[in-house]
């Protein structure tokens, strides 16, 4: 009997041998692999939405937006770069960032034409994530919101009343910038831009919300109507017609002297007289009203002046001396 073991095992060719030892060793790498411990993934989800009221917060008539790109900053440098992680909203304005390794993250919303660069929410314009093996993290929303404009048109404004009349033109190379730290001063990093040869401006890329379209003016030029505007921009929104009248100060100079012969000339032999006051009658009684009025003296020249007056009518009239009356002017 053992003979004939011996006889059959030794007809056992070396190939036989071999296929069973490679399935000994398939065998063996199956159940080593089953062992090693497997890769723990993590994820992040949100909702991207139309934040009309640029508010950071959605309500209920601001609705969701579909295919806009979400990705994975992995090298946290701002762009999106080929290999890093994105998907799109689906109709519902919701994504998923699945299979992330370990690690930190700046998750970005990729904004459309039109649509402002800086999302609404969150403030910083991303959401940093630091996750761990297997983690998941939802509510990592954005506000998206179209870039408002805001146009208008800065004029002459002749006689100062603040109403754009016929007789007024467009004023050109006026300064007209968005104020955005409201503290009425064209700061360097502010929009702004100049109005062209019919006075007219134009801002396209207006953030939602409140701004403050501003007046900036060169020297000696007045507004003759308000010198900002303030109101809410929504999403999208186009402020038209937000005009500024602007005027520039003038002077008023004059002469007095003693008209002896009463001919409203001044003669060689007529001296000129010093030290008489003049005022500008505003409420038009014919009197100098202390508070009221404005005034001033002559120069021993005889030589008055009023400066720096914004464009109006003036009564100017003389203090009465006893004895004395005005020839010039009837």
């Amino acid at each position: 009997m053992l003979s004939h073991f011996r006889r059959r095992a030794a007809k056992r060719s070396p190939a036989t041998d071999n296929t069973a030892r490679r399935r000994i060793n398939a065998a063996v790498g199956a159940v080593c692999q089953s062992l090693e411990p497997r890769r723990l993934l993590a994820g992040v989800s949100g909702v991207v939405f139309h934040d009309l009221n640029a508010d950071g917060v959605q309500q209920t008539r601001e609705a969701s937006q579909s295919g806009f790109t979400v990705y994975a900053d992995t090298n946290l440098n701002g762009i999106r770069d080929v290999n890093e992680p994105a998907t799109r909203t689906n109709p519902l304005g919701q994504w998923n960032l699945d299979n992330l390794a370990a690690g930190k993250y700046l998750i970005r919303v990729q904004q459309r034409d039109g649509f402002a660069k800086v999302p609404t929410t969150p403030d910083a314009g991303y959401h940093f994530v630091n996750l761990s093996a297997d983690q998941q993290v939802a509510g990592l929303d954005f506000g998206t919101v179209r870039y408002a404009s805001a146009s208008g048109r800065v004029f002459f404004d002749g006689n100062g009343d603040g109403i754009l009349n016929n007789a007024d033109s467009g004023s050109r190379d006026i300064t007209v910038f968005i104020d955005a730290n409201r503290n009425g001063s064209l700061d360097g990093n502010e929009m702004r831009t100049s109005t062209d040869a019919d006075g007219m401006y134009q801002f396209d890329y207006v953030y939602p919300g409140t701004n403050a379209i501003t007046l900036s003016l060169p020297p000696n030029y007045l507004p003759s109507t308000q010198s900002r505007r303030v109101g809410n921009f929504p999403s999208g929104f186009e402020a038209k017609n937000l005009d500024f009248g602007v005027t520039v100060n003038g002077n008023i100079i004059g002469h007095v002297f003693s008209d002896t012969d009463g001919d409203g000339l001044q003669d060689p032999t007529e001296a000129d007289k010093a030290g008489q006051v003049v005022y500008l009658d505003f409420n038009g009684n014919g009197r100098f009203d202390r508070g009221v009025d404005i005034s001033t003296r002559t120069n021993v020249a005889g030589d008055y002046y009023f400066i720096n007056l914004r464009p109006g009518a003036y009564s100017v009239r003389t203090v009465d001396v006893p004895l004395t009356e005005i020839t010039v002017p009837k």
